[in-house]
């Protein structure tokens, strides 16, 4: 890490002048110009920010919290039938350990599992052996989506646009033309010794998300790296009650690189007591809806168009 790296810090915004118990309508247009200002600022620079203030309550994030780990401390066998299929068709369901690989220039796969949960009519069947778990899923899934929203419209007037609500109109989140997902993440303890038979595996490889924005809620155990403009990587340290908000390479390109789809990653601790620990976190992957073209807003040819499932395709090939 260089001295400039040191000089970086992600910021931290209160949001609580337009978080998601405050009416749209009666936010005061200075304040939301101030918002917008400040997260054009740090997203065309760091490219992630954290919000303070935003609405969702600690209770709701510790319940989804508590109902997850249940599902990843159940056996295999008993996740197996709730998998994500191997052919793509879904991007729902369980991922094993080991199943992904972020980085492909990596040798080993990523020390993690996950479960993705994405609303439809073809998955929102309980899973038994978690009581509570899809629906706890789904009413996060509603306050996540209500938060983006507020994020995108700052955004929106942030890029200087006529229509504050352009965002919203190509983001159908929830509805079957759109792929927004919440994924459960779970980064087990190491067994012992797995560090040398596996010397350049990660929790997390190192990438951009693929859409437009990404909520992240941490746990208190850490790990999470951002990638400053040097090439170094610097701790995105959890902070209690703040949700980690980062932008997508759609947006990048939406933007035309005003704004940065930063990489970052997770790596193993070096500590052996935070090797033993194992960590959690919850992404709320906003996705523009499916077959909406994607090209830079100022009119220039620096991005060609792509619709977000021929995005989606190209990085999931990659990844799995």
């Amino acid at each position: 890490m260089t001295d400039d790296d040191v000089m970086v810090t992600i910021p931290v915004i209160d949001f609580n002048a337009y978080n998601i118990c405050v009416p749209c309508d009666r936010v005061q247009d200075e304040k939301v110009v101030k918002l917008s200002k400040q997260l054009a600022d740090t997203f065309s620079t760091v490219g992630f920010v954290y919000l303070k203030n935003h609405g969702i309550s600690e209770e709701e994030i510790e319940n989804l919290r508590d109902k997850s780990k249940s599902f990843f401390d159940e056996p295999e066998e008993v996740k197996f039938p709730y998998k994500r299929p191997a052919d793509g068709s879904s991007n729902n369901g369980w991922v094993p350990v080991e199943a992904e690989k972020l980085n492909p220039k990596r040798n080993f796969a990523d020390l993690k599992e996950a479960y993705n949960y994405s609303p439809g009519p073809d998955f929102d069947q309980d899973i038994v052996e978690v009581k509570g778990f899809t629906k706890t899923m789904s009413n996060f899934y509603e306050k996540c989506t209500d938060l983006a929203y507020r994020v995108l419209d700052l955004m929106a007037i942030g890029l200087e646009m006529k229509d504050k609500d352009y965002f919203r109109k190509c983001h159908h989140i929830g509805s079957n033309e759109n792929t927004t997902t919440l994924r459960c993440l779970y980064y087990p303890p190491l067994p012992e010794n797995s560090d040398e038979d596996k010397p350049d595996q990660v929790r997390c490889g190192e990438h951009s998300d693929y859409g437009s924005i990404t909520l992240l809620y941490q746990d208190q155990v850490g790990g999470l790296e951002v990638q400053t403009c040097n090439g170094n990587y610097i701790p995105a340290t959890p902070i209690e009650g703040t949700v980690l908000v980062n932008l997508g390479d759609m947006m990048q390109r939406w933007s035309a690189d005003k704004f940065l789809a930063t990489k970052h990653r997770v790596l193993i601790p070096k500590e052996d007591d935070k090797k033993k620990t194992f960590r959690q976190s919850f992404a709320f992957f906003v996705q523009p809806d499916n077959n909406y073209r994607v090209c830079p807003i100022n009119g220039s040819n620096k991005y060609q168009p792509i619709t977000s499932t021929e995005y989606l395709k190209m990085k999931f090939t990659q990844t799995y």
